[in-house]
């Protein structure tokens, strides 16, 4: 979706517009449509016991082990960006298969998937041990005293602290207490009697007689692992087999019931209070975790064969009401807003704001409501009604497409403005070549620097190549026919040598005729003016280029609208959004401010800049990992 992940699952109802995208627009507003939204099972991040549907929804497990060696976990598409301030998913139990030994949690991306969320089954305190049989069997044994062969290291990145210590161990274990023994070789102490060790105690050699399995011979390190060198660090799970939650440990405690086939278990992560809580069948069963760290995947885990489950990551509505949900974590977050600790001396707070308002109000050109509000509040004006006015003119042509006169009018109320800001008339003659092409505004002369002259229509009035009309004289450099370079109509070469013949047989074509008079339809008429406008903005860009440097701004900007012109009907071709009314509004606003900046004042209202300010801290808020984000709204908090 835009929320992008949807657009990169497989599922094409997962694109935009569709009922998944709308429904996690409505619970995850604040998210940047940029960022990834958790939506499928990762196929790329699985343990390879994990069968996945199509969709990439339903999940079982493949194996064949019978015991906890077949554990095997996957994780999620995208992790939960904290932007959501309140997350959840859902999943059920198709099929408990032989004994269900289902999790369901959250991950880091780092953890080792082939076990279940926060796995259960590895007690602590385990010690590294081999084992041989046969006469001939050496191994030798590297505790960290050499370099590793597979990359640890990299394997444990996220897991690991920052560390100056020296120790290749202290480096791979920092969080491991300094007074906590590591395994560092065998222990000739702890073995069988037919293992022997090599002066370090690392080599291991077989010395028995291997004629059965009676004669195998372990032998045990020094030490046992400490739980803290922290494999399922950064794990969590509820398991259905006992009903135990589990937090980064293999040590879990009880937290609700025991789950099965048919029913539905949701997980809902809280980024506000960095909680974890479940439900089951739709019942929250209360906060399971506390202290969560940002950017978890959710995640689930299998153990046994038959085990089948399908997630919903919002593709259908949840069981439980997570909006319920949602509105009072809202309304807390709305209240904290209300009731935070201001200065005491509200009087200059009210007549900061009065101030703003006024400010706003006289910067957008709604005179009557500033002039009463100045009268009720005490406050005096900075500009005259006069120049509030001519600037509310100004605006009134560019929002109704009348951008020829907008330049006038601008050009005499305050000379060489426009000349001092080549970018912004840069702008200006580009809006108005799409207003042309939307057949709004055609009073522009074709040397693109004059000033447009006065019209009461779109169109002008039909002329004849004698230059004259029923009522006026046509400009004489207004050409009559379309350059050949671009195709209006279907013409064709003439075997005669002329240049270009209408391939109808009627004497007509597109109102123009074929005797001695030619006569200009308005339509063409414009669509000449048009093609010249264009030429003319294409060699001012080039001057602009070669005086001021290369701007990706104009060029991208006269590229889209040159782009229009690939349409016979631009008003139904993929860019129609560029004809619409909101955008000239951007081309308002520049042209106001730039008057403002003319006339001393501040170009920008204060009260926007401070909204402006408050929406990019919200947005600071959700990089940084704060949750409270999703719920401070401002135009909620402003309407409350």
């Amino acid at each position: 979706m835009q929320l992008a992940g949807v657009m990169d699952g497989t599922n094409d109802t997962n694109g935009a517009g569709s009922p998944l995208e709308s429904r996690l627009r409505k619970l995850y507003p604040m998210v940047d449509p940029l960022t990834q939204l958790p939506t499928q099972w990762n196929a790329k991040d699985k343990f390879l016991y994990i069968g996945l549907s199509d969709d990439n929804l339903t999940v079982q497990h493949t194996g064949h082990s019978e015991d906890h060696m077949g554990a095997a976990s996957v994780r999620a598409d995208h992790p939960i960006p904290p932007a959501c301030g309140l997350y959840y998913f859902e999943v059920k139990i198709i099929s408990k298969g032989r004994d269900g030994y289902f999790g369901i949690g959250l991950s880091a991306e780092t953890v080792s998937l082939n076990r279940l969320p926060a796995f259960k089954d590895l007690p602590p305190y385990l010690y590294p041990t081999v084992g041989l049989q046969a006469p001939g069997e050496v191994l030798a044994a590297n505790f960290g005293q050499e370099p590793f062969q597979y990359d640890i290291e990299d394997a444990m990145l996220g897991l690991r602290s920052k560390t100056h210590e020296t120790s290749r161990l202290r480096k791979l274990y920092p969080m491991v207490d300094p007074l906590s023994q590591l395994p560092t070789q065998w222990n000739a102490k702890d073995k069988f009697l037919y293992i022997g060790l090599s002066d370090d105690n690392l080599t291991v050699q077989y010395k028995g007689h291997g004629k059965d399995h009676m004669d195998a011979a372990s032998v045990r390190a020094d030490h046992p692992i400490p739980p803290a060198c922290g494999w399922d660090k950064l794990s969590y799970g509820y398991h259905g087999d006992d009903g135990h939650s589990f937090c980064s440990s293999g040590t879990g405690k009880a937290y609700g019931p025991v789950f099965t086939t048919g029913d539905v278990i949701g997980c809902g992560v809280n980024l506000v209070d960095k909680t974890c809580f479940y439900t089951k069948n739709g019942i929250n069963l209360g906060t399971a975790f506390k202290d969560l760290p940002p950017y978890l995947y959710p995640t689930v885990g299998l153990q046994t064969p038959g085990e089948v489950l399908a997630a919903n990551f919002g593709q259908e509505p949840f069981q439980y009401d997570i909006e319920d949900a949602m509105l009072g974590l809202r309304a807390k977050t709305h209240e904290t807003v209300r009731k935070w600790p201001i200065d005491n001396d509200r009087g200059q707070w009210n007549a900061m704001l009065q101030k703003m308002v006024l400010m706003y109000l006289m910067h957008h050109g709604y005179v009557q409501s500033a002039e009463a509000f100045a009268r009720a509040t005490g406050q005096p004006f900075k500009e005259e009604i006069a120049s509030v006015k001519n600037r509310q003119r100004i605006q009134q042509l560019v929002m109704n497409g009348q951008i020829g006169h907008a330049i006038e009018l601008t050009g005499k109320l305050y000379p060489a403005l426009l000349d001092l800001k080549p970018d912004l008339m840069f702008m200006l003659k580009v809006r108005q070549f799409v207003e042309m092409i939307a057949g709004c505004d055609h009073d522009a002369d074709f040397v693109i620097n004059n000033d447009p002259g006065p019209s009461t229509s779109c169109y002008p009035k039909p002329t004849t190549s004698t230059g004259k009309s029923s009522k006026q004289k046509s400009k004489p450099d207004v050409p009559l026919v379309p350059d050949n370079d671009v195709e209006m109509m279907d013409c064709s070469s003439s075997s005669g040598g002329s240049s270009s013949s209408c391939s109808s047989s009627n004497s007509h074509c597109n109102g123009i005729s074929n005797g001695e008079t030619h006569i200009m339809t308005p339509e063409l008429e414009a669509l000449n003016k048009t093609l010249a406008f264009g030429r003319e903005l294409k060699s001012l860009s080039m001057r602009m280029r070669a005086e001021f440097g290369h701007n990706a701004a104009n060029k991208r900007m006269l590229e889209d609208a040159c782009s229009l012109l690939a349409y016979s009907d631009p008003k139904r071709s993929p860019l129609k959004y560029m004809l619409e009314r909101n955008e000239r509004e951007p081309v308002g606003r520049a042209l106001n401010s730039a008057i403002m900046e003319r006339l001393n004042l501040p170009p920008n209202p204060s009260l926007e800049v401070s909204v402006c300010h408050a929406n990019q801290l919200l947005k600071t808020m959700a990089t940084v990992g704060l949750g409270a984000c999703a719920f401070a709204s401002l135009p909620d908090i402003l309407k409350d």
